[in-house]
Parts: structure tokens; C-alpha cells; sequence
């Protein structure tokens, strides 16, 4: 038409047709976890100042589960040239193995997305973050406290948990639990500094909390140890580690006492052979087990040496234990304990060094040791940094003992009644008393465990 346009409609046969990628501008990279030599291999195919004709890069994990590929590939796609990174996770174990021959494998990478995963079935997925609502608070039959993020104190929280798991034998020795503990390994734990399997922790519970005082199937007030999960309001107490709570205490002052006295015992008397007469060095002894220590030493008649980390924590130590002479209270934060202890033994040293100073401090507090002397080792610091002792050390007869009360929930039932006598006599005879605290409430979990992170300089006592 003039000055206009002619509208038509015709049929057109066409062939659609998709394009690939050439299998040449593909590079495969299988991650393994536990040997390396893959990473050069892909670092050659990122070095973005190399003249290349590679597309994609194609990281592939199979049936290795605990490899961390998702977070390392999101971390390689942030490196310049990382946006051609593609990520192939096979967690089916029927699953074929992979090959861009594959056509399971050629559908999925046709589709370009960065991360692919594949689970049973052949079933096809991908990670993706999304915000969560939080829930709204309700009251429950019974909870734990537990960590949503390891190392991260703000995740701390109350969870749900149920009590089905407990069998009609254990549900005698269930626990109502009014007042739990924080203790050093706790803290480890939470902050990310010690490494412990999930599977050693009991069904619906967590790592966190090895010490509870509550109330038990008949009404009588008791305090306790548990491996793990201690932080609950309801748990089942070890037959052989838990203690009826003497009349005259409350039950706040009995949450001061199982793990700190149970520690103090087998350390001293059990591993220590400590006995009437010997010279004792403690160190932190403004702290639960300190305290603790301190005064089973006092009673046993033993010259007790102590060491602290501010001028307010000696008053304490002059006020709480005024036997102890202010020459015996030396330094924590520095080695200078040794030359006291030398002076005061005459060079001899002393009998039993009751250790949670590391490094440096731990190697000069050896070194106070006399002919025959027992170190008792209640720190984790140096055990899971491996560092090394001088040897030379042991030529005066000493021995080392690694105080570890985590495994005298596997030991037989002999060696645990043998700790339940020691604590029950202390409890008798007087040996045990109640130590100074900081209480938080049950909704104040985080500010807690910030409070005992922190090595608080004013922190003496129980959290």
C-alpha cells in the first residue's frame, strides 16, 4: 500500500535448536578432602591473566558429604573470574558417576545455575539462604538450651525437646532441674574452640551443660554430673554422679559444687595422692575450682601456694582463706610464681601443682615441682594446641596426669563409686562448702556465657 504497511501472516517450519557448550571449553575439578592437589589445578583454570578459552568450571563433589563444597564455591564465585564457577554436589550414592557424557549430568549443567545438587532418587535441587521468621515463644513440657550457629554466643536459645526417648528403667532417675552451671568446657564448646563430636551427645539434647541440681522422682533435692546436656529442664542423672543436697544448703549454693569438687577430688586425691603435710600450688585460685581445690587442701592440712590475676582477687583469697599467708599468693599473669614458690620451699619446689596456666606459665609452674612431684593438668589449652614439654623435666621423678572428668562417665561402675565416696565423705565431714557466685536467669543465656568468655577480670567463683 502507499505511503503504509501490508500485514501478513505465513507459516514457517523451523528447527529449534539448542546451544551447548563444547566439552573443550568445560574444565572438571573433583574436590577431595583429603588430598589437595586439585587446587592447582584450579587455580591454573581461575589465573584470569591468563589467555584462555575456558568457559565454565565445573566443581564436582562425590558421596563426600563433609567437604564444605557449597560454602567454598559461594567464597570461589566472589574471586575475580569466579562467576563461570558451577558446582555439581552428588549426595546419592546410585547415583552414576560424573561425566559430561552423562545426560543426567548434561540436563542439569544446561540449565547454568551455580550450585547443583544432586539426592536420592536422581532428585535435582539447590541451596538457597531465606530468612526465618523467629517463633513465637510457648510453654513446653520440657527443653534444652543449645547453639543454632557453633561458635556464635548471640544463637544461643531454648529448643523444644521431648522426653520419649527416656526408657522405663532410666525414668527413676529423672531429674527436674531448678539451676544449671557454666563451666570452662562449656564456654570451649560454645565459642568455637573445642572441636566435640555431636554423636556423644544424648537424644534431643546438645553438647552444652555437664552439672544440674533439681528434684527428683521423690521430691528429694539432688545435684549432679551429666556428659553432656546438662542445660535442660529435664534430664536422667547418672546412677553413681549425683549427690543428695545437705539440708543446710540452698539449692543455688549445691549448683557451685558437683563438677568443681568432683574435679578437685579426682585430681588430687584420686590421680594427686594428696595427703596431710604436702605443699600445694594452685593456680587461679579465686575461681571454682580454685576455691574448691583450696579448701580440700586446707583440710587435709596441706601448705597451700595460689596464684591470681588482680589485687582485688588477692584481698579475696586474704579474706576467704586469711591461712594462707600473703607471701604464698603469687601472680597468674606473668611466671614470677615460680621465684616464690622456690623461696618460700627453699628451693625444693612443691608436692602438687594443680595446673590451668598455659604456655609459658604452664612450663615454669613444671619447674616448681619437687624430686617426686605430681603435676595435675585441668587446663585443655596446651592438650589441644599438642605443645611440646621438656623432657629433661621428668628426671626428677615427677608425673604428668591429663584430668579429664569427661570419661569417668564411660568408666565402669567401680571407678564411679569410688568418686561418689570421696564427695560424699567431704560432704559429711565438712571438707565441702558452697562457693561464691554470679546467678543470671533463664532468658539471660548469652549475656552468661559472654560473662564467663570474656576472663572477666572481677569473675570469682561460679556462673
Amino acid at each position: 500500500m502507499p505511503n503504509g504497511f501490508l500485514l501478513t501472516l505465513e507459516e514457517l517450519d523451523t528447527i529449534y535448536d539448542y546451544s551447548c557448550l563444547d566439552n573443550s571449553t568445560q574444565q572438571i575439578v573433583h574436590v577431595n578432602n583429603y588430598e589437595f592437589s586439585w587446587m592447582n589445578k584450579l587455580k591454573s583454570f581461575m589465573d584470569v591473566e591468563k589467555e584462555t578459552t575456558i568457559m565454565r568450571i565445573i566443581v564436582v563433589a562425590e558421596g563426600d558429604f563433609e567437604c564444605g563444597l557449597i560454602g567454598f564455591v559461594n567464597c570461589l564465585r566472589k574471586e575475580p573470574g569466579g562467576e563461570i564457577i558451577r558446582c555439581v554436589f552428588i549426595q546419592d550414592k546410585n547415583a552414576p558417576t560424573f561425566s559430561l557424557q552423562e545426560s543426567l549430568y548434561i540436563k542439569q549443567l544446561q540449565l547454568d545455575l551455580p550450585i547443583n545438587v544432586i539426592r536420592s532418587d536422581s532428585i535435582w535441587g539447590s541451596y538457597r539462604h531465606f530468612p526465618l521468621p523467629l517463633l513465637e515463644p510457648k510453654l513446653v513440657q520440657s527443653a534444652y538450651i543449645t547453639q543454632m550457629v557453633p561458635g556464635d554466643l548471640s544463637t544461643l536459645c531454648w529448643v523444644q525437646s521431648r522426653i520419649s526417648f527416656v526408657n522405663n528403667a532410666d525414668k527413676e532417675n529423672l531429674i527436674r532441674v531448678i539451676y544449671v552451671s557454666i563451666n570452662f568446657r562449656d564456654v570451649m564448646i560454645a565459642s568455637g574452640k573445642l572441636n566435640e563430636s555431636i554423636a556423644d551427645a544424648p537424644n534431643n539434647s546438645s553438647l552444652i551443660g555437664m552439672e544440674f541440681v533439681g528434684l527428683n522422682k521423690k521430691g528429694q533435692r539432688i545435684m549432679g554430673l551429666c556428659l553432656t546436656g546438662g542445660m535442660t529442664n529435664i534430664l536422667v542423672a547418672d546412677k553413681y554422679l549425683n549427690w543428695i543436697i545437705p539440708d543446710k544448703w540452698t539449692m543455688e549454693d549445691a549448683a557451685t559444687v558437683p563438677c568443681v569438687y568432683s574435679t578437685c577430688y579426682y585430681s588430687l586425691y584420686l590421680r594427686g595422692k594428696m595427703k596431710n603435710g604436702d605443699k600445694v600450688l594452685i593456680h587461679s585460685g579465686t575461681g571454682g575450682i580454685g576455691q574448691a581445690a583450696i579448701y580440700l587442701a586446707l583440710y587435709e592440712g596441706c601448705e597451700v601456694f595460689t596464684t591470681v590475676g588482680s589485687v582485688e582477687k588477692r584481698h579475696f583469697i586474704r579474706e576467704t582463706f586469711p591461712s594462707i599467708p600473703e607471701n604464698h599468693i603469687g601472680n597468674s599473669r606473668d611466671t614470677s610464681f615460680e621465684q616464690m614458690i622456690m623461696q618460700r620451699t627453699g628451693g625444693r619446689g612443691v608436692d602438687i601443682v594443680l595446673n590451668s596456666l598455659a604456655e609459658e606459665k604452664l612450663q615454669a609452674s613444671i619447674r616448681c615441682l619437687a624430686s617426686g612431684g605430681r603435676f595435675l593438668e585441668i587446663g585443655k589449652f596446651d592438650i589441644i594446641s599438642n605443645n611440646p614439654l621438656e623432657i629433661f623435666v621428668f628426671s626428677k621423678g615427677i608425673t604428668f596426669h591429663g584430668i579429664f572428668l569427661d570419661i569417668l562417665f564411660s568408666a565402669k561402675p567401680e571407678s564411679k563409686a569410688i568418686l561418689w565416696n570421696k564427695v560424699t565423705e567431704g560432704l559429711k565431714n565438712g571438707a565441702i562448702k558452697p562457693l561464691c557466685r554470679k546467678v543470671f536467669e533463664k532468658d539471660e543465656i548469652e549475656a552468661a556465657f559472654r560473662y564467663m568468655a570474656a576472663g572477666n577480670i572481677g569473675h570469682i567463683g561460679k556462673v
